[in-house]
């Protein structure tokens, strides 16, 4: 990881695997916390945003797979939530702390991320994502 005036200027994989910098690049991230590490690419996590005065936080299990050496030619980075309503029960070998506020505990349910490199300085984006909505969003 390369920074420069406390901004991240280079390294993708570095960037991501350095979880106590992304309130640097995290929009709105107040802090990050791992939960339990089970490789470099591979960890449970616990991760606080705040707006304004709000704090809303979610518990993530992240797998980074370099596959560029590969016929698929991409990075992956796979993200599971535990299911909601788990505070206090164990999860991926983790005990889940209670949510940081009143509100809902984001859940992520399922979500692949795929980097495939176009160019040096150019890559194409899939993202497949499904939440959880407490609220019940139209």
């Amino acid at each position: 990881l390369e920074v420069k005036d406390d901004k991240i200027v280079c390294g993708t994989i570095p960037t991501i695997w350095a979880l106590p910098h992304w309130p640097m690049w995290f929009p709105f991230c107040e802090s990050n916390k791992v939960l339990r590490r089970f490789s470099p690419s591979c960890f449970v996590i616990n991760c606080t945003l705040k707006v304004l005065f709000l704090r809303v936080d979610f518990i993530l299990f992240v797998n980074i797979a370099d596959k560029l050496h590969t016929s698929e030619e991409c990075l992956e980075i796979l993200m599971r939530s535990p299911p909601p309503g788990s505070e206090g029960q164990h999860w991926m070998g983790v005990t889940i702390p209670p949510k940081c506020g009143s509100l809902p505990r984001i859940c992520l349910i399922n979500s692949a991320l795929r980097l495939k490199p176009t160019a040096m300085d150019q890559f194409q984006v899939d993202l497949q994502m499904e939440l959880d909505d407490p609220a019940g969003a139209p």
